[in-house]
């Protein structure tokens, strides 16, 4: 990779990183399959290799969009937490890009290799031994003298790099515990010393070839994963707009003290605000995302189990229901719906959130009117990821499961929701307390021809209900009567009427 003596178009720099990182995409591409056998911490969710793959693939091809917004790119297009730390190290390299010679190319490829390398371990919350960072802390070491020595010769210190860096992946075995009990090197470490390999092809040196499962396994096999105790954990990641260097500190900060595997990777943008991709494993997706709300514009929210996950079946399309009294939730579920977990410490709009990023590529969201601004938030922040929602006013617990009763899940998403909010607008409701007010509702509502008549109920009105039906049933004989009992609070009577 030498350097042009002056500027020339279109680039030679952004070229020859260009270059460097499409061979580094290939390799490790081709090397997924055996990065993500061995791929046992911070989590055994096997990814490491996929992850950085999908993550070099984004910087790719941003890069035919030249320098402009590339830096952020490389922070844009991270996937987990291997892909976020190597996308962070990508992004100083790509700010560092020089426009004229100012440098020796084996001098620039040091000192880059350095501040890559302390970023990468600055954005980690908790940086440990054994992993990437490590292999890339003994490239940078290895770097900085082979520089001194051949300034001139990109290629020289490469292979510096590239050896120490080798050297040092072999020793990760022996210092995370996970990794030696499993036999393995660390799966990121892995992925960044194809990086170098890589850069060795481009520079002239020897080819960078992908990797076996077989060559980067050690003594033992790997283990299968025990299931972790406790609660599901899930992997967090979203990208957080508007905060400052200082306030997305405090964010990593904070997050830390919640959460796992925490790591905050940012690009530098024209104003004093950085683009910051976030990444946290906890068991409480809302713990992670609730501080990022507070501080910036989040989207691209994806929500990730780490083991067993007990959630809905992304590839089924089931309707989510937001409700005020947790206990309409059995009456949601026997119509269809999926029903928000109930109010905890969380806000409104962060559950909403983690619930539509872990659903599946079309969601029908019925909800109160009192939901809707939380619902436009949660839906800006899953932005990105391809989702279409579709919402479904209804206005109390009746029209909701008016509006269950009519989803077809095999219809297209838009005539499904179409159907659904004209089911909801065809109910009038009301509230009544006992049962000769409940008598005056029905009469206010049911018109000449009612077609459908629902009284809904909690425990402690059970025989008022009845007893309602009794009345209805005889005054409307040709209406269907449907009378359902929920867990909700209260002695007073939910009524519906459809002509």
């Amino acid at each position: 990779m030498s350097l042009p003596s002056r500027p020339s178009l279109p680039d030679p720099a952004l070229t020859a990183l260009t270059g460097w990182l499409r061979c580094a995409r290939d390799v490790v591409a081709a090397s997924a399959a055996a990065i993500d056998a061995i791929n046992v911490f911070p989590a055994p969710d096997a990814d490491t290799g996929t992850n950085v793959t999908q993550t070099l693939t984004g910087i790719v091809d941003a890069a035919a969009g030249g320098r402009p917004g590339l830096s952020r790119a490389a922070v844009v297009s991270a996937h987990g937490n291997s892909g976020a730390v190597i996308g962070q190290m990508v992004a100083i390299a790509i700010d560092r890009l020089p426009v004229t010679a100012t440098e020796s190319c084996g001098t620039w490829l040091a000192a880059t290799l350095r501040a890559a390398a302390a970023a990468a371990t600055a954005a980690v919350a908790d940086p440990v031994r054994g992993t990437v960072l490590s292999v890339a802390d003994a490239a940078a070491e290895a770097a900085g003298p082979a520089a001194e020595l051949t300034p001139d010769d990109g290629l020289a210190v490469a292979v510096a790099a590239e050896r120490a860096a080798a050297e040092a992946l072999e020793r990760t075995t022996e210092q995370l515990r996970p990794l030696r009990d499993a036999g393995v090197v660390d799966a990121g470490g892995l992925a960044y010393l194809l990086l170098l390999r890589a850069l060795v092809q481009v520079l002239g040196g020897a080819s960078a070839r992908p990797v076996q499962a077989s060559r980067v396994t050690g003594p033992a096999t790997p283990s299968a994963a025990p299931e972790p105790a406790g609660e599901p954990q899930y992997e967090v990641m979203y990208l957080l707009e508007g905060a400052d260097l200082t306030t997305l500190d405090r964010l990593r900060e904070r997050l830390s003290a919640v959460a796992d595997s925490v790591v905050v990777v940012t690009a530098r943008t024209p104003s004093s605000t950085a683009t910051a991709q976030v990444h946290a494993h906890l068991s409480r997706p809302t713990l992670a995302l609730a501080p990022g709300l507070a501080v910036g514009t989040v989207s691209g929210l994806r929500v990730t189990p780490l083991g067993a996950d007990p959630g809905p079946d992304p590839g089924a399309r089931q309707p989510l229901v937001i409700i005020d009294d947790p206990g309409y939730e059995e009456l949601v579920r026997g119509h269809g719906g999926r029903p928000l977990p109930p109010p905890d410490d969380s806000s409104l709009t962060t559950r909403l959130a983690v619930a539509l990023a872990r659903s599946g590529p079309d969601v029908i969201m019925v909800l109160p009117p009192s939901a809707a601004a939380a619902a436009e938030t949660a839906t800006a922040a899953c932005a990105g990821s391809g989702r279409r929602v579709e919402p479904v006013p209804a206005d109390d617990p009746v029209q909701a499961l008016c509006a269950l009763a009519v989803h077809e899940p095999t219809a297209e998403l838009a005539v499904a929701a179409t159907a659904m909010r004209a089911a909801a607008g065809r109910v009038r409701t009301g509230v009544a307390a006992g049962v000769d007010d409940g008598w005056r509702l029905v009469d206010r509502l049911a018109g000449a021809e009612p077609e459908l008549i629902t009284i809904i109920t909690g425990p402690a009105a059970v025989d008022d209900a009845a007893e309602l039906g009794r009345r209805v049933a005889a005054a409307h004989p040709r209406a269907e009567l449907e009378l359902l009992s929920s867990g909700a609070a209260g002695s007073t009577l939910l009524i519906g009427v459809e002509s």
